[in-house]
């Protein structure tokens, strides 16, 4: 115990040789003094969030116009300037680091996928049925702009009549379905809905102009049930994101101009 305590007073007393930095009161948080001398810190990094593309581009060139023109070893060792501006984008976001040999200052803008897109990318995969009204009342709240390729499609869904009938016949069709041998489901109206319903929905957040993805989905109607499925066709979900990042990157490069030629596909 005797040596732990001798340790201790030896370790407090050796930090208290060491100089110590203080901010006096009337001083802005980035002026401290240092042995009696003022210092002012480097500025902390930037970390800003842009609202919008335009807001990154905007960095960027701003950037680039600012970057010196006076060689230095860098220029001399990796061809770049002395000060590297890079934009990276991805699905998930678009990065402007405003010096890439250092990677501290960067403007970002998150990319969110958009409300109906969530909802598209929650049935991949899976078998979610409705009840007719509620599968009409759920397009009507998530998808009131998206079907313009099926302007019918809700007039038809509500046109739908489902009704039993005992004379089976082993029919397996779309709006019919087999129960057994003396029973048999099917609808009137079913002939006005297409099996297959393409989505034309923003895939981002914000509706970015040229963001926007065609997702097909197979409509299943089972009329054992009353219910309607509702199903993206395998790799339809995948397929809209990349060409939306496609997309991302070639409004990208038409806004930051042929000569930035600092864009990149990915993260930094």
């Amino acid at each position: 115990m005797i040596a732990e305590a001798i340790e201790k007073i030896t370790e407090l007393a050796h930090d208290a040789e060491k100089p110590q930095a203080y901010t006096p009161p009337g001083e802005p948080a980035h002026v401290y003094y240092l042995e009696g001398k003022r210092q002012i810190a480097a500025p902390a990094p930037r970390q800003h969030k842009a609202a919008d593309l335009q807001a990154v581009v905007a960095f960027a060139l701003r950037t680039v116009e600012q970057e010196p023109e006076l060689p230095d070893v860098r220029v001399a060792a990796l061809g770049q300037p002395a000060t590297c501006c890079t934009v990276w984008y991805d699905r998930t976001q678009v990065t402007c680091l405003l010096d890439d040999a250092t990677r501290r200052d960067r403007v970002t803008l998150k990319l969110e996928l958009s409300p109906q897109f969530t909802e598209l990318a929650a049935l991949d995969g899976k078998r979610r049925s409705w009840k007719q009204p509620d599968l009409i009342l759920w397009l009507r709240v998530n998808f009131s702009k998206a079907l313009d390729l099926h302007p019918e499609l809700l007039k038809a869904l509500r046109s739908l009549r489902w009704q039993t009938s005992s004379d089976g016949s082993g029919v397996i069709a779309h709006g019919k379905a087999s129960l057994g041998k003396s029973i048999q489901a099917e609808l009137s109206g079913a002939e006005l809905i297409p099996e297959t319903v393409t989505f034309n929905v923003p895939v981002f957040h914000g509706c970015m102009p040229g963001l926007w993805g065609l997702v097909p989905c197979v409509l299943d109607i089972n009329a054992k049930d009353e219910t309607i499925a509702l199903i993206p066709l395998a790799g339809a979900i995948e397929k809209a994101l990349r060409d939306a990042e496609e997309r991302l990157g070639e409004m990208l490069k038409g806004m930051l101009g042929d000569e930035f030629g600092r864009l990149y596909y990915g993260q930094p």
